[in-house]
């Protein structure tokens, strides 16, 4: 019970530093806007993170740290538009299929460069999770 309390006193802290907490819940898709946002989530959810790029300049999504015990990154895909015409470096979707495993906290984030340079990235997308218990079966 102890563990609990210091797990949702930490995301109540964290909401109130970036003002934006909201429950996730399976299938829930994050996208650029809930950078810097707490995500709640229970045990078992399982959720999924679109950001757009562009991989023909050479910048790709990396994950940078997620703790693997408490979260499962089952799948990373980049999803290349359609556009109606042959496009030169058309935008892309970078995508990842999460799962909280257990009861944590952590964060997942991810950076938006190049690999061969030696600057900051672009871009950089974070998420605070915080996973609660899962809830009972509904009988």
């Amino acid at each position: 019970m102890r563990r609990h309390a210091m797990i949702f006193s930490a995301a109540a802290i964290g909401a109130a530093l970036t003002g934006a907490v909201f429950a996730a819940g399976s299938g829930k898709v994050l996208t650029r806007k809930d950078n810097a946002s707490v995500v709640r989530l229970a045990a078992g959810d399982k959720f999924t993170v679109d950001l757009p790029g562009n991989p023909t300049t050479g910048f790709m999504w990396s994950v940078v740290s997620v703790d693997t015990m408490s979260f499962r990154i089952s799948e990373a895909e980049v999803i290349r538009s359609k556009p109606k015409r042959d496009i030169v470096g058309a935008p892309s979707l970078f995508r990842w299929h999460v799962e909280a495993l257990r009861e944590s906290s952590g964060t997942l984030k991810l950076a938006y460069a190049r690999s061969w340079e030696k600057v900051p990235p672009a871009e950089v997308f974070s998420v605070t999770l915080v996973v609660g218990p899962k809830p009972p079966a509904k009988k």
